[in-house]
């Protein structure tokens, strides 16, 4: 699958999952606002994708004055807070599967610290992709090294891993297990 096969599969795949998280994502988003009515709903923020361009993440509004909040926690531990980055995906700035896509000041930060950081903009960065399925999200994690080296690996040859990443995600999603 090359290139074109890469984005019409993250065309097909963002569009019918929307279409079938259409109703709860509006519920959600009615619970945020009825919860935190003077905050917006959804959380942008600037971050890198390929090539180091800057676009702005769409996520669900999970935290108020620095702390999550009771809904947060739980939109948090299944990954819904992320449903909004298909809108992301379908705009071109994302893929399904890629490297988590950092902060802008926190991957200015990681690259200096480490020579691998930079293959990750080689690819678009992804909503799902192996450093997330092993649990290594953030970069605040004691494995760091460990969740580059998973980036770094997806990056060398992503077409051959995307339908792995997408068929774990959801084994992740609906079972809550890791890989």
């Amino acid at each position: 699958m090359g290139r074109m096969g890469k984005r019409i599969f993250d065309i097909v795949v963002s569009f019918v999952l929307i279409l079938i998280l259409f109703v709860p994502l509006v519920l959600i988003c009615i619970i945020i606002k009825i919860t935190e009515p003077k905050q917006p709903v959804f959380f942008l923020q600037s971050r890198y994708t390929i090539n180091r361009r800057i676009f702005k993440i769409i996520k669900l509004r999970t935290m108020t004055a620095g702390c999550v909040t009771k809904l947060g926690k739980i939109l948090r531990q299944r990954g819904i807070d992320e449903i909004p980055q298909l809108m992301n995906v379908l705009k071109g700035d994302m893929s399904i599967v890629g490297p988590r896509a950092h902060c802008i000041h926190e991957a200015d930060n990681l690259r200096s610290s480490n020579p691998n950081y930079e293959k990750r903009f080689q690819v678009k960065a992804g909503i799902t992709g192996p450093a997330q399925l092993k649990g290594l999200a953030t970069s605040a994690t004691d494995r760091f090294e460990e969740a580059v080296e998973c980036d770094h690996w997806y990056c060398s040859s992503p077409m051959f891993y995307d339908a792995l990443a997408v068929a774990l995600t959801f084994r992740i999603l609906l079972l809550g297990q890791k890989y």
